[in-house]
């Protein structure tokens, strides 16, 4: 008698359906209650036993519980809807047809035209929504996540050796996808493609590749500045970025890592060891720095010489063994430059590692969801352990839990 309607949306409406058809389902239902209690004069509805014995359906006993009866094979699936239909009719009979009740009973002439059009309208709101839903679920997303990787970068995150990209994200990576039940690769190309450095004391902006969606997203370090042009995922390694200040051995111009006022502070491009790190830990005289007070260094190794040559008061360098710093205090071993020394507190940089993508990114949501199952079922904590194993000669890995 009835025919469901087959409903079919382009990927351009899928955002908006999955706002909408909550919101769609409720009224529909709303709007049926409503309707059928006004016409039912009230009553309650036991769910738990609504379809115990349909057979009762079609002898209804007399008095007050003759509208649940009607309820009953309005909504139930396996009642016939012709039955439903007599039903109806019947109720009509005994009670009367008040056109009056509702502004959708407008228009219809005797009661058969009621009945036909209640009947209908459940049964296309049924249908309606199971075909919403079957559509909802069986969408699949086939899109290709891309994340970016370059050739070499400390702590076990990721190393190339032979073509081959192996390390702790890509362990990661690779369970957070099956999780989220996405596809998802690896792209090699250079870091500022997502973090643009060519700004120099002062990065905070977002790369190229991200911007231009070369790749979805980049494994990264979060600091306050970036934050402004990059959303990030939860954390899930601890790099805080420790640095310090050094200056030529016995710091023979008294330099106070405390009090920069005035003073000619050398910085690498690129470097999280910038003046927003300065600033995040309070230095003083860091505020009223006027930028031909900073010097920029391009080669890390070059800051031997240019605190030699007096061209700079002193260095703020990231403690990273691979460019000669070290630092015990933060654990990394390497050697400091010739001829240099550090002086003051370790200062941090970072909060820790995630993953960067552009703001109006979906991968932030779906990666958030499958990284929390991880941590909550061990799998993370089992990567964690993995890594200090596969990866430790490359760095620490110190998981955030």
């Amino acid at each position: 008698m009835f025919h469901s309607a087959r409903v079919s949306f382009s990927p351009q409406t899928h955002s908006r359906r999955n706002k909408l058809f909550p919101f769609m389902m409720r009224a529909w239902q709303i709007l049926v209650i409503v309707s059928l209690a006004a016409i039912a004069n009230g009553f309650t509805v036991d769910h738990n036993h609504l379809y115990d014995n349909v057979g009762e359906l079609s002898t209804p006993p007399r008095g007050s519980f003759e509208s649940s009866f009607l309820l009953r094979a309005l909504y139930s699936e396996r009642a016939p809807l012709p039955l439903a239909r007599a039903m109806l009719l019947r109720h009509f009979d005994k009670n009367g047809f008040d056109r009056t009740l509702l502004p959708i009973f407008r228009g219809l002439r005797t009661r058969e035209d009621l009945a036909t059009m209640l009947l209908a309208f459940h049964h296309w709101r049924r249908e309606m929504g199971k075909t919403i839903r079957d559509g909802l679920e069986g969408e699949k997303d086939d899109k290709i996540y891309t994340f970016q990787v370059q050739e070499e970068l400390n702590l076990t995150v990721y190393h190339t050796h032979n073509h081959k990209t192996r390390g702790f994200f890509i362990d990661l990576l690779n369970e957070v996808c099956k999780e989220a039940g996405k596809k998802c690769t690896t792209v090699h190309d250079t870091f500022d493609k997502c973090h643009d450095v060519s700004i120099g004391e002062n990065p905070d902006a977002a790369g190229v590749g991200l911007l231009a969606r070369h790749f979805d997203g980049c494994p990264m370090a979060v600091s306050s500045g970036i934050t402004q042009a990059v959303a990030f995922t939860d954390l899930w390694l601890d790099f805080r970025g420790p640095a310090r200040f050094f200056v030529p051995v016995g710091n023979p111009d008294n330099f106070d890592p405390n009090d920069i006022t005035g003073k000619r502070i050398g910085l690498v491009r690129g470097w999280d060891s910038n003046i927003l790190c300065l600033k995040r830990n309070n230095i003083k005289g860091v505020q009223s720095y006027l930028p031909n007070k900073w010097f920029i260094i391009d080669v890390p190794s070059e800051t031997s010489d240019r605190l030699k040559n007096e061209e700079i008061d002193a260095a703020f360098l990231l403690l990273w063994s691979e460019y000669g710093v070290d630092d015990d205090q933060a654990g990394v071993i390497g050697g400091t430059p010739a001829g240099l020394e550090p002086i003051g507190d370790v200062l941090y940089c970072l909060d820790g590692l995630g993953v960067g993508a552009r703001k109006d990114s979906p991968i932030i949501e779906w990666f958030n969801a499958a990284l929390s199952k991880l941590k909550k079922n061990g799998k993370f904590a089992e990567l964690c352990r993995n890594a200090k194993l596969k990866y430790g000669a490359w760095g620490r890995t110190d998981c955030i839990f």
